[in-house]
């Protein structure tokens, strides 16, 4: 990596992220020492050793994984794993990946040094899904899939 900064002097662009099962409500809960967190040390390694030769062009980051702070099954992971997380990369912003036209619920949080998060959220809010959009659109009517109702009072 050293050979390869000296080589390429340009601001460097490092787009990652690493297991989440760990971290997540799904998971068991092993939190940063899981196997299953086992490439955020290397992910770190990559931006300090990029931060540390090239002091006048520091690497650009936006590094994601899922929300963790709202794990609901292991506080642990909720609180003091987000919280050394942050420490390291800074805050991240949370988005729903429905809210730009996915069609599953997917709490990411993204961190990145390329601006203000802060900055980010109004123009995220603007963003607007587009109305009506479904699931069963994209699904083929052969599946065999069955319609669940839903009966209201």
């Amino acid at each position: 990596l050293t050979e390869l900064t000296k080589r390429y002097q340009r601001q460097w662009l490092v787009v990652g992220g690493w297991e989440c099962q760990d971290l997540s409500p799904a998971g068991k809960g092993a939190g940063l020492t899981g196997k299953r967190s086992s490439t955020l040390a290397p992910l770190m390694q990559i931006l300090a050793t990029l931060q540390q030769v090239q002091l006048q062009l520091p690497p650009a980051y936006i590094v994601e994984n899922t929300a963790m702070q709202f794990n609901f099954r292991h506080p642990e992971v909720a609180t003091t794993q987000f919280d050394l997380i942050c420490n390291a990369l800074g805050s991240p912003i949370c988005i729903d990946a429905t809210q730009f036209d996915s069609l599953a619920h997917r709490a990411r949080n993204y961190w990145t040094n390329l601006f203000d998060i802060r900055r980010l959220l109004p123009t995220v809010h603007v963003v607007k899904r587009t109305p009506r959009l479904r699931v069963d659109s994209v699904i083929d009517p052969s599946s065999g899939r069955t319609p669940v109702t839903v009966e209201t009072t």
